[in-house]
């Protein structure tokens, strides 16, 4: 219910911090409702001379729906064919596809869901 909210209403919107830059990549994944295709805005945090917290768009990146973290299942739970279910190699979901401004792109910066 909560993946179908987020798409539909802002305020339910997944926001994360990017904890790779080479690839491109956050800590959400399948749990949070993460599909390929889905866009996100990579944010800036920036301060004013008054103190005051300003976000400033660096850009935007697409899930690379090959490298969707798998957030939901554990090792050794079993699939809907009664397999084993095997431990990803990746430990996020990683993006591709940056398109913005020039500037670097580093871990911290903040990723919002905007599709």
């Amino acid at each position: 219910v909560y993946g179908k909210l987020q798409r539909k209403f802002e305020a339910f919107r997944t926001k994360t911090p990017m904890v790779s830059a080479d690839p491109i990549g956050a800590k959400i994944g399948l749990k949070e409702g993460v599909q390929k295709g889905d866009r996100y805005e990579v944010l800036e945090k920036q301060i004013d001379e008054n103190g005051n917290v300003k976000w400033k768009r660096k850009g935007t990146v697409v899930v690379d729906k090959k490298n969707i973290w798998d957030n939901v299942s554990e090792e050794g739970e079993l699939d809907e064919d009664g397999k084993p279910i095997k431990k990803q190699d990746i430990t996020f979901t990683h993006f591709k596809g940056y398109k913005g401004s020039k500037g670097k792109l580093y871990p911290g910066m903040l990723m919002r869901q905007i599709n």
